[in-house]
């Protein structure tokens, strides 16, 4: 079989545990190539055979500063091709480990409301705009469960009542993902990759003396110059730059685009909802009540009708039944705004909640709207976000 691309971005994958066989060994080869010019790691995975659809977990270790970047690739076809970009910006020999774990990543669930509905409607949303909707049949203990997917990077999930007639009625929920890290127990792969750099061939006769320190210089026909001294200045990111690069998709990233940034700074604790304290954080943000009743959002006379949780688009209400204390950072964007499929006439405004790391450790986590990471591109750059 040829080898090819493992394109999982515009894919999404449903399998039923009954129709594969079981695995009953790890039937897989792991090459890697690394050209002689050139960042790019090629990964050939193999399989004897075609097996029940698994996964590998990867770890990529530099050696000195030991600096770590952990992603996942899905075991799918009998052979898949998978490129690792390792940064020229970086010097450090490189550890790769892979470990094994059968299944792909599936998700499970459970409604803690006491609203009595015997299924719930499940609609993930990837980074590339394909949808999956699928109802969901709840057991006894009020329990589901996802069928197994394959996305890449990250997905917005959301929950409603299936036979709710206001699609803005929410079940309380809470989640569960499986594999774990933890469930990547065999190591079947480790190989050190080498950073290579040309060698200088300097001596004593092209070396010169500034500052009491000898310096070399590469010689050039007799000829030399002396380099003056270069100071290299890292800034380190700010928690709201990393969860920025971490949460927001490109379609959210936008040149006139305002951050608000909640981790760092509280102050929004102070209001009862996002849009109160919008209005003190931008200037020309106004909240009004309409001719009948409604509410009307305007920046600067424009009026903005598009707002989102998680980069999920919902109505102005469930904007402002966001917990302050749950949101990381809000983004304001001006007219237009290009991503919200012609609706953006007057602007935009972008909520995200906090996740992971960045969750507060005294707040409620059920809710219906999560953020799910799925698995690496087919082209990986390493420590891209380290």
């Amino acid at each position: 079989m040829s080898r090819k691309y493992s394109c999982i971005a515009v894919l999404l994958l449903l399998f039923s545990a009954g129709s594969i066989a079981q695995t009953e060994s790890l039937p897989l080869k792991i090459k890697l190539e690394q050209p002689v010019n050139g960042d790019s790691l090629w990964l050939t995975v193999t399989i004897n055979g075609y097996k029940k659809p698994s996964s590998l977990m990867f770890t990529a270790s530099l050696k000195t500063t030991h600096l770590t970047d952990t992603f996942f690739i899905p075991v799918i076809d009998s052979t898949s091709l998978f490129c690792f970009v390792f940064p020229s910006r970086i010097n450090d020999d490189l550890l790769l480990n892979a470990y094994f774990s059968p299944g792909i990543f599936s998700i499970s669930g459970q409604v803690n409301d006491h609203k009595k509905e015997s299924t719930i409607k499940a609609i993930l949303l990837t980074d590339n705009k394909k949808f999956f909707n699928k109802e969901l049949v709840l057991d006894q203990a009020n329990m589901f469960h996802l069928p197994p997917m394959v996305f890449e990077n990250k997905a917005s999930l959301v929950f409603n009542y299936a036979n709710s007639p206001k699609s803005k009625d929410h079940p309380d929920v809470t989640i569960d993902g499986y594999p774990f890290s933890l469930n990547f127990s065999d190591l079947i792969f480790t190989e050190e990759v080498k950073r290579v750099t040309e060698p200088v061939n300097l001596t004593q006769s092209n070396a010169t003396a500034v500052n009491g320190t000898t310096k070399f210089v590469i010689a050039d026909t007799g000829k030399y110059k002396v380099l003056s001294d270069v100071t290299v200045t890292g800034i380190k990111k700010t928690n709201i730059q990393k969860f920025d690069e971490t949460y927001s998709s490109a379609l959210f990233n936008d040149a006139g685009e305002k951050i608000i940034d909640c981790l760092d700074n509280e102050s929004i604790l102070s209001y009862p909802d996002c849009m109160m304290y919008l209005q003190t954080r931008v200037a020309g943000l106004s909240v009004n009540n309409g001719h009948y009743g409604d509410m009307l959002v305007k920046w600067h006379g424009h009026e903005m009708k598009v707002f989102y949780i998680d980069e999920i688009q919902v109505d102005l209400e469930q904007l402002l039944g966001v917990n302050p204390a749950d949101i990381a950072m809000i983004k304001v964007y001006p007219p237009p705004f290009f991503g919200a499929n012609g609706n953006g006439d007057g602007g935009a405004i972008a909520v995200y909640t906090r996740h992971g790391e960045y969750r507060r450790a005294d707040t409620n986590t059920n809710k219906w709207l999560f953020t799910v990471q799925g698995y690496a591109s087919a082209v990986h750059v390493l420590f891209e976000k380290k």
